[in-house]
């Protein structure tokens, strides 16, 4: 037969609909068991849902409990709750991790985010990499908007990079909350001149107490 109509569905080929009006499609695995586009590849987590077709290796699967592959090619949604929302060979191994799309991106801590671009890595928890190529959010709370080569190596560190001379980070704008508490009145401020930092109105350069 060429149309099959079953209660409020119809299958005509190899388009399935819902014939009554206004009518939903719901599709429902049974248990904890996943709900994927093939066969192929590695056994998915429990809840996660893996609508990619093309892998390059079995691995290449949402196998993380209620990960989320929404589509793309060759990604990997390896940790509990981590979504890859498209693009090819990105990698979403943090626990709560997110990559929007691109290629070759990697979040690998804990709730971080990578809107996309190429080849970026987010590994501190809660780091974010906006876009971009080649940039690294390594600590923790940190944010690179984009560029490229840019690095943001220290806690809640803001940077963005244009290129670099020779080593990464080291051509870029970076912006640092300096928090502290202190019953002597007093603090100094450790890092890389030149930096400057403003206080209660009043103006520190580096090697200030």
């Amino acid at each position: 037969f060429s149309v099959v109509n079953v209660d409020n569905l119809r299958l005509d080929g190899n388009t399935l609909s819902a014939t009554n009006s206004n009518g939903n499609l719901i599709i429902q695995s049974n248990g904890t068991g996943a709900l994927q586009r093939d066969s192929g590849g590695n056994a998915r987590g429990q809840y996660a849902v893996d609508l990619q077709k093309i892998r390059s290796v079995n691995s290449d699967v949402a196998n993380g409990n209620y990960s989320v592959i929404a589509g793309g090619s060759s990604n990997r949604a390896t940790n509990l709750t981590s979504v890859v929302c498209g693009g090819a060979s990105n990698e979403a191994n943090g626990q709560g991790s997110v990559i929007g799309g691109g290629l070759f991106n990697i979040a690998d801590g804990t709730n971080d985010v990578i809107g996309g671009g190429y080849n970026n890595k987010a590994e501190g928890n809660y780091s974010t990499v906006c876009g971009g190529r080649y940039n690294t959010a390594s600590a923790i709370y940190s944010t690179i908007n984009g560029g490229l080569f840019g690095k943001a190596t220290r806690y809640g560190e803001i940077s963005h990079s244009s290129g670099k001379f020779a080593n990464d980070g080291d051509a870029q704008h970076t912006t640092l909350v300096a928090r502290c508490s202190t019953l002597s009145g007093s603090f100094t401020v450790d890092i890389a001149s030149p930096a400057t930092f403003t206080r209660s109105g009043h103006s520190l350069k580096v090697g200030d107490s």
